[in-house]
């Protein structure tokens, strides 16, 4: 355990998913290094995300505002966790479904979002399995 703390970004530090798009050292920095809390965000995400296209129906339905304010969080915590093309899918859809944005845009800003979330929520969670992260 003490060789753990005295080199937190040695070996370890190559043990997130490998996913383009995405930056794991970046969010770990924002966790102050804490490796198991990182882990514990990811499968929170993945977990919370998992029903992602019928939350954002459930948005559009609703209307503009409920749809950029799911954007809004969802751009809030990519960018927290390092999903940074995920960050910039939820920023088009929020600006095309804002009071200054092109409705028009808002269907294919929303295929753009849910075609990068669905594998990275699919990919994070297999990753949880296989490295042994459990969620909760």
């Amino acid at each position: 355990e003490r060789d753990r703390e005295a080199a937190p970004f040695t070996a370890a530090a190559t043990d997130w998913p490998d996913l383009p798009g995405t930056d794991f050292e970046a969010a770990l920095a924002r966790c102050a290094g804490r490796r198991e809390l990182l882990a514990k965000l990811l499968g929170t995400f993945a977990k919370q995300y998992g029903q992602h296209q019928s939350l954002f129906e459930e948005a559009r339905i609703t209307g503009p505002a409920a749809l950029g304010s799911a954007a809004h969080r969802l751009k809030g915590l990519a960018g927290n966790l390092g999903l940074l093309t995920l960050a910039e899918r939820a920023t088009a859809l929020e600006q095309a479904s804002g009071p200054r944005g092109d409705a028009a845009q808002v269907p294919e800003a929303l295929l753009a979002l849910n075609r990068e979330l669905g594998p990275l929520v699919s990919a994070i969670q297999a990753w949880r399995e296989q490295s042994g992260h459990k969620s909760g």
